[in-house]
């Protein structure tokens, strides 16, 4: 029995042991290449996902700073409206203390007493009267 057949069982375990260490060596090769893959595809999906969230803050942004302009021209059109209305107040306020000025020069009391009253000096108040009368 020293033919073929003794060396068979060792060469075949060879090439078996072979085999096996080449399909590890190609599982594990293949493990590592979807691990590049995977990263890479991962870092494309997260290039992908910064540029949307980038977009959408610009969006954001954009939006904010049109309101805060909106806000803006609303409190300075509110300001000019105050103003407006303060004025036409101390107008009518004026207008309703020369009134009653003019209504106690007809009654005729005294400047001193008028002048307590309305808050009008005596000057205004001989004034009112010389127009009053003309």
């Amino acid at each position: 029995m020293t033919g073929p057949f003794p060396l068979f069982i060792p060469v075949l375990a060879t090439i078996m042991a072979l085999a096996m260490l080449g399909f590890g060596l190609g599982v594990v090769l293949s493990w590592r290449s979807a691990q590049r893959q995977a990263e890479a595809t991962g870092k494309t999906i997260l290039t992908g996902l910064e540029q949307i969230l980038n977009a959408h803050l610009l969006h954001i942004k954009a939006m904010m700073d049109a309101q805060a302009a909106e806000r803006s021209a609303e409190s300075q059109e509110i300001a000019q409206n105050m103003e407006t209305i303060q004025s036409d107040l101390e107008w009518l306020a004026g207008e309703k203390m020369i009134e009653q000025a003019l209504q106690l020069v007809q009654e005729n009391l005294p400047l001193s007493q008028i002048s307590q009253e309305t808050g009008l000096t005596h000057d205004t108040i001989r004034t009112l009267a010389a127009f009053r009368t003309h």
